[in-house]
C-alpha cells in the first residue's frame, strides 16, 4: 500500500505542479491531463502543443531520474471521424483497464466508447483460469460462491455503459472454465452439457446487467444520476479537469421509485430505458388523416 501512496506524491511534485504552473499556462489550445498513480493521459487541442509536451516530458521526468514507458508514451490522433467515416481512422488508448476509442452509437453517431482492454480481459481469465484448477475439489456449492464474488467483482469495475459485449463475454469464458474443470475431477467420464446446465440451475452464477448500490439495492444497468451524467469521455457535468467549464448535467426525469444517488447528490436515479421529455417523440402537428375539418 505503501509505494502508490508514494507514487502519487512524487508525481504530485514532478508532474502535477510542473503541469499546472509551466506548461499549461504556455500552451496555445485548450489541454488538460488526467492521472491516476502512475498512469496518466494528457488531451491537446493543439498538435503543435502536443508535440512540444512531448518533446519536453521526457526530459523533465530525467531530472528526478524518472523515464517514461517506451511502449506506452505515444502520440495519437483521437478525433470525432467524420460523418461517412471517411478520412484517417481515430486512434484508440488504453487507460485504467479500458481500451477507448470511437465507436457509432444506435443512431449512427460518432461516440467515445470504452471497452475492457484486451490485456486485462485475458488476464482475468487466466487468474480465474488457475484457482478454478487450484479448487477443483471443493464443494460445488463453495466453488459457485467464490466464482460469484469474482464475477460479482469483475462486473462492479467493468459493468459501464458500452461495454456489455465485454462482461457478457467474461460470463461465457467463466461457465465455459466451470465446467472444464468440473469435468476434471475424476477419473470418470466427462461432465455431459445437460447435467452441466441442471447444475448451474442449482448453483446459478451472477449474470452481468445489473449491478447494485452501496447499500445492497440493486440498480438497473445504465442508470445515472444528474449530477454524475456526463456528455463526454472525461466525465463533464460531474467537473472537469482544471482548464475546463463544467457542462450543466442533463435533467432527466425522477425515477418512479424515487431512489437516490449513492454518491450523496440527494438526487434521483434514472432506469437506463427512461427517456427524458425533451427527447421523447414529438407529436405531429396539424390536421390528420381522418380528421373531419379536412375538404
Amino acid at each position: 500500500m505503501i509505494s502508490p501512496l508514494l507514487c502519487n506524491i512524487y508525481l504530485h511534485e514532478v508532474l502535477d505542479k510542473w503541469w499546472a504552473q509551466e506548461a499549461l499556462p504556455r500552451l496555445r489550445g485548450r489541454a488538460f491531463m488526467v492521472r491516476y498513480a502512475d498512469d496518466f493521459v494528457v488531451v491537446f487541442s493543439d498538435r503543435a502543443d502536443a508535440d512540444r509536451v512531448h518533446r519536453v516530458l521526457s526530459k523533465r521526468f530525467a531530472r528526478f531520474g524518472l523515464t517514461l514507458h517506451p511502449e506506452k508514451t505515444r502520440l495519437i490522433r483521437y478525433r470525432r471521424p467524420r460523418r461517412d467515416g471517411s478520412g484517417p481512422k481515430p486512434g484508440s488508448f488504453d487507460f485504467l483497464g479500458f481500451t477507448h476509442h470511437w465507436a457509432r452509437s444506435r443512431r449512427g453517431f460518432w461516440v467515445p466508447k470504452r471497452k475492457t482492454a484486451k490485456g486485462r480481459l485475458r488476464r482475468a481469465l487466466r487468474a480465474l483460469n488457475q484457482w478454478m484448477r487450484r479448487a477443483r475439489h471443493l464443494p460445488v456449492a463453495e466453488q459457485a460462491r467464490i466464482i460469484g464474488q469474482k464475477l460479482r467483482g469483475h462486473y462492479a469495475y467493468y459493468g459501464i455503459r458500452g461495454n456489455s459485449a465485454a462482461i457478457g463475454r467474461f460470463y461465457f469464458e467463466a461457465r465455459r472454465l466451470w465446467y472444464k474443470w468440473l469435468c476434471r475431477r475424476s477419473q470418470r467420464a466427462a461432465m455431459t452439457w445437460p447435467a452441466f446446465r441442471r447444475l448451474a440451475r442449482r448453483h446459478p452464477l451472477p449474470r452481468p446487467g445489473r449491478t447494485a448500490t452501496s447499500t445492497g439495492e440493486p440498480v438497473t444497468r445504465g442508470a445515472e444520476c444528474v449530477n454524475c451524467a456526463s456528455s463526454d469521455l472525461w466525465g463533464a457535468g460531474r467537473g472537469n479537469p482544471p482548464g475546463l467549464p463544467d457542462i450543466p448535467a442533463p435533467q432527466l426525469p425522477r425515477a418512479r421509485d424515487g431512489a437516490e444517488c449513492p454518491e450523496a447528490h440527494g438526487a434521483p436515479w434514472h432506469g437506463a430505458r427512461q427517456v427524458p421529455a425533451s427527447r421523447s417523440k414529438p407529436q405531429r402537428m396539424g390536421r390528420q388523416r381522418g380528421d373531419p375539418r379536412q375538404v
